[in-house]
Order: C-alpha cells, then structure tokens, then sequence
C-alpha cells in the first residue's frame, strides 16, 4: 500500500505537470520547488519498503523502531508539500 501510495503522488499528480498538462503557474512554481524534497521522500519510503519487504526478527528488533519513526517523519514533510500543492490545483 505504501508503494502505491507513492506511486500516486509521485507518477499520477507529477506527471501531470511534467507533460505539460499544467498551465497554472502558481502550480508549475510550486511544484518545481518542492520536487526535490517530494522525490526524496518517495526514495526514502521505497528504501524503506525495501529494507522491510521480507521478514527478519533480528533486523527488526534492531532497527524498526528507528526506522518507522524517521519514516514518519518524512511522510508528515511529504503530506505538506501534498497538501501544498493541492489546495492550488482546487483553486
């Protein structure tokens, strides 16, 4: 679920703009601003996804703790810059 989640925001809204389909400069403007925390974070979910796909107690009791909470930390930066762009796309 998370990677389509990601996929969504990343390939669906961005795609959209990078195509040319946004004409909307307050749009183009922030997008261009945000794109490089906004792909960041999307690397950083996938890493995550990755590191976490198959199971394995020891590297869990290790390092999950500390893993979701930096995750969530950069999901919550990602949701503002979501938010962000939204609230222009419905204007």
């Amino acid at each position: 679920m998370l990677i389509d989640y990601l996929s969504l925001g990343h390939f669906g809204i961005y795609r959209r703009i990078l195509e040319g389909r946004e004409r909307r400069k307050a749009i183009l403007e922030a997008a261009e601003e945000i794109y490089p925390d906004f792909s960041s974070t999307t690397q950083d979910a996938v890493s995550f996804n990755d590191k976490y796909e198959h199971p394995d107690s020891d590297l869990y009791a290790r390092e999950l703790e500390k893993d979701l909470s930096l995750l969530g930390e950069r999901l919550a930066k990602r949701f503002e810059m979501e938010d962000r762009l939204c609230s222009l796309i419905l204007r």
